[in-house]
């Protein structure tokens, strides 16, 4: 379990570090912020939450008793849990007030893992309250465990990442667009700038041209001049 724990902390690592290698962490658009958040770090820690609640819980319930830690532990998994299913709804309530198009498909994946979710924490505060080991058998708790997990990396997979993929994807589009604007107003200021540049110097030009022509012919001329000196 040691191993399993390490190996997911150090997956929830390694998707930190990627949303900070693409300047994700701060998104400035909250519906693909909080998208993120769910889909890359509050389920997958959820997830990783009730596999440890599977085995230490499906262990207690195989011997038919537990001690005082491991009544502690489940305890305090069972409100990491609490607080993981709140989290990443808050997240996906954000989302939704956002995306409203997205309810639908947000609220069935995160209803069907919340009920699972429930029916795991009802067994288990049987167990650590009333000390029912009877009510279901480790084998069928394990498969609960399981299928909330399921539930888990589906959600993930075919709705979170989805979502999150199509909201990049339009505001890849909008920054496109909000680029190729950019570059023809740009161009249309360069030609604008070429064009007034071009009238300035043919209009100082011309100007040029036309004093230079009236003070040649203002000028005396030099056969005139050595008359008059002569005269």
């Amino acid at each position: 379990m040691r191993a399993h724990t390490e190996l997911i902390q150090s997956m929830l690592r390694f998707n930190t570090e990627l949303a900070d290698a693409y300047g994700l962490t701060f998104d400035p658009e909250a519906e693909s912020y909080y998208l993120m958040a769910a889909a890359l770090d509050e389920v997958p820690y959820l997830i990783e939450r009730i596999g440890r609640l599977r085995g230490s819980a499906s262990a207690a319930l195989a011997h038919g008793s537990m001690g005082d830690e491991q009544r502690v532990g489940l305890i305090l998994l069972s409100e990491e849990i609490r607080g993981a299913m709140s989290a990443m709804q808050i997240s996906l309530d954000k989302v939704i007030a956002q995306r409203p198009e997205l309810r639908g498909t947000l609220e069935a994946a995160s209803t069907r893992l919340r009920e699972q979710a429930a029916g795991l924490d009802e067994v288990v505060q049987g167990m650590v309250q009333r000390g029912d080991f009877a009510r279901v058998s480790s084998e069928r708790f394990f498969a609960m465990a399981s299928e909330a997990i399921g539930i888990g990396y589906q959600q993930i997979r075919e709705t979170l990442l989805p979502s999150l993929d199509s909201l990049l994807n339009q505001r890849i589009a909008k920054a496109q667009r909000v680029l190729m604007l950019n570059v023809a107003v740009s161009l249309l200021a360069l030609l604008l700038i070429g064009y007034l540049s071009a009238g300035a110097y043919f209009s100082v030009m011309t100007s040029v041209r036309r004093l230079r022509e009236g003070s040649g012919r203002l000028a005396p001329r030099p056969d005139c001049a050595h008359r008059t000196r002569y005269a």
